[in-house]
């Protein structure tokens, strides 16, 4: 009987949808069964008696007759077991197998054992004779069109199940007889004398007696077989980690290459169990504090035997042993973003430590409080590898396990080493001014982005009355603090006039107080102290002048015809800018015209820049005289008040 899943059996596997089965490496052989695999080999029905209830049953009874037609690979030569893989379509169609070839159940389970996998086999034939069977893996996928949902008619248009084989794929292969089953398996290899892409099968290895155990029961036509798939398929040989996405249960003419398919159970494997030879670590950092941390701590993965990545899976980013990487915190005491290491071969020997660097002023601003890996990402057995909570009774392990198809996730969680940090001021007014510490700031940074700007000074207790000390006081992460004076002016905070932009400081590092606090070291659980004096300064007064001129200006008239009874009195001095005498003067003043026709200036026209200025003097017509308008006359006045050493 052909077996595919159709919606009934698919629903009834809904159960192991979530089953992550793994292929482990080696440890020594071992072919006592695992815990699960307690089946009576005489038992009409043994897929009840596997005890960890995660059994894929791929078929379910026989509903028709022997001689019902059913789907699997076409008879021909392009379909036999080896070149399956390259034949065209259609490579299924309808047959009637031989009854004893006919699968009417198909069973399948994996369980652990230690770090080896044991896989269960198990299929019902219609009616019991020697035979052979086949069970391959793929590490490929089905095609897409393999849809086993869809009709008959589509399959047979559309499907080719073998056609992802490829080189390192392998069968396990089953020969049943009355009295008992002989096991073994070949793995594909490249067949280099076929056309490109042909493979060919491998030697047969037998594992029946180290690797394998196998029963019959001719009377109710079931056989039954657990292998351990680690020892016998991969021994210590495999070089890189490999996913299977695809196994084909079938029912063979024999065990070579040209062998002709009998039964197929064609059943999209992935949707649920997820085969792989690796697993992987995933590491989370928790940090508690009252800070923001944007720092990478770094961590170490490694193995105390043997090396943790196969050989064509390492490389610089994931080296064979020693595995260095960085994790980075969320906000405190929430997990940050995760790093996952992949492609580890399962073991039950990995280790991870923390490394808590000292930052370039030697203190540490973290301590290691616990890092615990988990198992089946988070949810199957923990193990605390270091816990240091006061109190604790945590058994402590020395390694952890990474089980192949699963993620073991590792939690570190570091809290913050505190210390504190006091700042003092003191102002000196000898000077004349009267800035108390309050009207002083200072700007405060760290590690980790640590910044505290624009920090007024206070007292140091409550009682402390004098305004000229201030004090400040915090409780930081151990580390290096900068200290410096904020000498901006940011409004409202503006750095008093004054005072001495170039403060004193103090700070004592140990070695006797040095005249700088742009490094002070606090450390985990101590104190470090940072003193800053301010005085105010002499003033300096300055001086400005500012030059001014009075200019003055006198004329005689000359041949003036005397008696004139209408003869002028005053005669006008006017000053202007221009040299026509034009516009409007700088400023004019009237005088009077003596009798021997001369007129001179009295109080002047003031002028406050240098600068050229033109006179203009006019002495009114009369009866025997003409009017007369001089603009003839220039002043220049050059004047330096900041002349160089003066």
């Amino acid at each position: 009987m052909n077996i595919t899943v159709p919606m009934r059996a698919r629903l009834a596997l809904l159960a192991v949808a979530a089953l992550v089965i793994a292929v482990l490496t080696a440890l020594p052989a071992n072919a006592a069964l695992p815990a699960a695999f307690t089946w009576d080999p005489t038992d009409a029905d043994p897929s009840s008696e596997l005890s960890d209830g995660v059994t894929v049953d791929l078929g379910y009874p026989d509903e028709g007759s022997g001689n019902d037609k059913e789907l699997g690979p076409k008879n021909g030569a392009a379909t036999k077991v080896a070149p399956i893989n390259l034949a065209p379509l259609p490579v299924l169609d309808t047959s009637n197998p031989n009854p004893g070839t006919d699968f009417t159940r198909v069973l399948m389970d994996f369980a652990t054992d230690g770090s080896d996998l044991w896989g269960y086999f198990a299929f019902n034939i219609e009616k019991f004779s020697t035979g052979q069977s086949a069970w391959e893996f793929m590490q490929d996928p089905a095609p897409p069109e393999c849809d086993y949902e869809q009709s008959d008619d589509y399959l047979k248009a559309n499907c080719n199940p073998w056609l992802h084989r490829q080189a390192g794929d392998f069968i396990l292969v089953a020969d049943y007889q009355g009295n008992g089953v002989e096991l073994g398996y070949r793995v594909w290899e490249d067949d280099p004398d076929g056309p490109e892409g042909a493979l060919r099968l491998g030697p047969l290895f037998d594992i029946t007696e180290e690797y394998g155990i196998g029963s019959v029961d001719g009377g109710s036509g079931w056989v039954e077989m657990a292998v351990n798939i680690t020892q016998a398929v991969y021994g210590g040989a495999q070089d890189k980690c490999l996913t299977i996405g695809n196994i084909i249960p079938s029912t063979l003419t024999g065990n070579s290459d040209e062998a002709d398919y009998k039964d197929v159970a064609l059943v999209d494997i992935t949707d649920y169990i997820t085969l792989q030879s690796c697993g992987s670590v995933k590491i989370t950092k928790i940090l508690n504090t009252t800070n923001s941390y944007d720092d990478l701590y770094k961590y170490t993965l490694d193995r105390t035997g043997g090396t943790m990545r196969y050989a064509d899976d390492v490389t610089t980013e994931n080296p064979a042993n020693v595995d260095t990487g960085y994790v980075v915190p969320g906000a405190s005491g929430v997990p940050g973003t995760a790093v996952v290491e992949t492609k580890l071969k399962a073991g039950t020997d990995y280790t991870l430590a923390e490394l808590i660097e000292a930052g370039t002023d030697g203190t540490v601003s973290t301590e290691l409080v616990s890092l615990v890996c988990t198992t089946n990402d988070g949810a199957g057995t923990a193990y605390t590898l270091v816990d240091n909570t006061p109190g604790s009774t945590a058994t402590i392990s020395t390694t952890f396990p990474v089980v192949a198809g699963q993620t073991t996730s590792c939690v570190i969680t570091n809290k913050e080493q505190i210390g504190t940090l006091k700042v003092y001021k003191t102002v000196v007014n000898d000077d004349g001014l009267t800035a108390t510490a309050s009207a002083f700031r200072v700007d405060i940074t760290g590690p980790n982005s640590y910044s505290m700007l624009n920090q007024v000074f206070g007292d140091e207790t409550p009682s402390d009355a004098d305004p000229l000390t201030g004090y400040l006081e915090y409780t930081v992460p151990a580390g290096a603090y900068a200290v410096t004076e904020d000498l901006a002016d940011d409004s409202p905070y503006d750095f008093p006039d004054g005072y001495s932009t170039s403060p004193t400081y103090s700070y004592d590092d140990g070695n006797g107080p040095v005249a700088s606090c742009a490094s002070v070291v606090v450390p985990a659980g101590g104190t470090a102290e940072c003193y800053i004096t301010n005085a105010d300064t002499p003033a300096s007064p300055t001086a400005s002048t500012t030059q001014s001129w009075v200019l003055h200006d006198a004329v005689t008239f000359t041949g003036v015809r005397a008696g004139a009874s209408d003869a002028p009195t005053q005669v006008t001095f006017g000053l202007y800018t221009t040299a026509d005498c034009t516009g409007t003067p700088v400023g004019t003043e009237t005088v009077t015209l003596n009798a021997d026709e001369t007129a001179a200036t009295s109080t002047g026209i003031s002028v406050s820049a240098p600068g050229t200025w033109y006179w203009k003097i006019v002495r009114p017509a009369d009866d025997y005289n003409n009017a007369v308008t001089y603009c003839n006359e220039t002043t220049t006045i050059t004047a330096d008040d900041d002349v160089a050493g003066g």
